[in-house]
């Protein structure tokens, strides 16, 4: 079930009655996707057309014209397209259907009628395939100010099959549709598309094409849907007792395995206020794909029950467990949300659970075991030496590690030196080390500093016996310009004691 529009739940629940759980539901983009609250099996697939019926145009005068081709009506900016043309000293071409909508007749009549004069601003009216093909070829540039957020917008990729860049109000589908600086540009207002235009020159109108084409080809389209319903399309669940934006290393797995093509899940669990308000930031954005994270156990916001009795069960469980010691008790009493992962993630067939920190392993471990699937753990650090040994905390992950680590199929870690302690401990395991990592798109260029060293410390926490002190010490040593910035957050008096030393 494909949907190019706005996705209400009265929708999804008719199709639910009809085809139930043999339905995998489509979006046409992440951005429509974000603004749905529903719990179905989504996937995002765009829309496609027929490159091979678009002529690529190499190269157009200095004197090309701008293009506006849509429907004509306030939400899709053409007036924004008519004041920037203006203000550029460019020509437009205004395309498309006027709507019969009574308030967006008087909008063409009042606001876009009185500026076309046949020479800087010509009307042609609607389109066909074959008059695109020709309009959008010999444009420099089309031109989509729009002021809604926008589903997708198939005529961005019909500009580009001819090799036509696009300039876009930074709204809806566009950031996923364009890439900047290569099919076309990304702007806020009408400075920055003023500013666009002027720019669209350094656009190469045949690596538009060519990009637009790799994603957005029929040929293509219809890989992703085969691909979606192949049953033998391998299928990963992460299950984490943290949020998204307070384990990145989650989200890089996440990342990393749905570009190889696993269909993936991510269970998690609300774990701190900031974490909250940055992960429903992404989600709204579309930065993260919402369908695809599921939240276990409430919070105390939107799901204040469901969190009230994840907290009330907890405490049952530590309760009981102080009468009857047993291993399963003993589980259920790592974190609160244990419980509600271990129910919730036997919900998830898949062939691989990956486990992120002790409590979400009697999840990954239940579920695997329900569908015959395999279990790793993500150690990622060496968590029962961040305190010391005869601690009560070091005491309990020692022998939660000891309980369920030897159910695991494979243990992977973040460096060489923390695989090497699990080996010593788990010398029959299978560990390997898979090196925390971040995305190429987020290098930036490098500046010179000759007469002093600028260092930067971040982590979720700032607070003890997180290496600070020891860093402080070694600047007071040093006879030149040291500045240290720090980012973090200061939980407690003996955070910011940290700070004052």
């Amino acid at each position: 079930m494909t949907y190019g529009r706005e996705i209400t739940g009265r929708n999804i629940q008719l199709a639910q009655r009809l085809g139930g759980r043999n339905i995998v539901y489509t979006a046409c983009s992440q951005n429509l996707l974000s603004r749905v609250h529903i719990s179905s099996p989504w996937e995002v697939v765009y829309n496609a057309i027929e490159f091979s019926k678009y002529t690529l145009r190499e190269e157009t005068g200095p004197d090309a014209p701008l293009i506006f081709l849509g429907r004509i009506e306030r939400v899709k900016g053409c007036h924004m397209a008519i004041k920037a043309a203006k203000e550029t000293n460019n020509r437009l071409i205004i395309a498309g259907n006027i709507s019969p909508l009574p308030e967006e007749k008087i909008y063409f009549e009042t606001e876009i009628k009185p500026h076309i004069d046949g020479k800087q601003i010509q009307f042609v009216g609607p389109l066909n395939d074959s008059e695109k093909n020709v309009y959008l070829g010999n444009s420099k540039a089309l031109l989509f100010p729009i002021e809604w957020n926008e589903p997708f917008g198939i005529v961005m990729i019909e500009a580009m099959a001819c090799g036509t860049p696009v300039i876009a109000f930074n709204k809806g589908s566009v950031e996923e549709v364009i890439n900047e600086g290569l099919t076309g540009f990304k702007v806020n207002n009408l400075g920055e598309l003023k500013i666009a235009i002027k720019n669209i020159g350094h656009i190469n109108r045949e690596k538009c094409r060519e990009k637009a084409q790799e994603r957005f080809d029929i040929s293509v389209i219809a890989q992703r849907y085969l691909h979606i319903i192949d049953r033998a399309r391998k299928k990963v669940v992460l299950v984490t007792t943290g949020q998204p934006a307070a384990n990145p290393r989650v989200v890089k797995e996440y990342e990393a395995l749905f570009k190889d093509g696993f269909a993936v899940n991510v269970l998690y669990t609300y774990s701190a206020d900031w974490s909250y308000r940055i992960d429903n930031a992404k989600f709204n954005s579309g930065d993260l794909k919402k369908q695809d994270f599921i939240l276990i156990g409430g919070d105390p916001y939107n799901f204040k029950i469901k969190y009230f009795f994840s907290r009330l069960i907890f405490r049952v469980f530590k309760a009981i467990y102080k009468i009857f010691p047993l291993p399963f008790l003993k589980e259920m009493t790592i974190v609160r949300s244990s419980f509600y992962l271990w129910l919730y993630t036997k919900k998830y067939k898949a062939n691989t659970y990956i486990a992120h920190y002790l409590g979400a392993l009697p999840a990954a471990i239940g579920a695997a075991r329900k569908y015959g699937g395999k279990v790793i753990f993500d150690a990622e650090d060496f968590h029962r030496g961040e305190e010391p040994n005869n601690s009560m905390g070091a005491m309990k992950t020692i022998d939660l590690e000891d309980q369920l680590l030897p159910k695991v199929n494979l243990i992977t870690t973040s460096s060489p030196l923390i695989s090497e302690a699990y080996r010593k401990l788990y010398p029959s395991k299978k560990i390997i080390t898979i090196n925390n990592t971040f995305s190429k798109k987020y290098l930036q260029s490098t500046t010179t500093h000759e007469n002093d060293l600028r260092l930067f410390w971040f982590s979720q926490n700032i607070g003890p016996n997180r290496g600070l002190e020891s860093l402080i010490d070694a600047i007071n040593l040093l006879d030149f310009k040291i500045s240290l910035g720090l980012l973090g957050e200061i939980r407690d008096q003996i955070s910011h004691n940290v700070l004052v030393y």
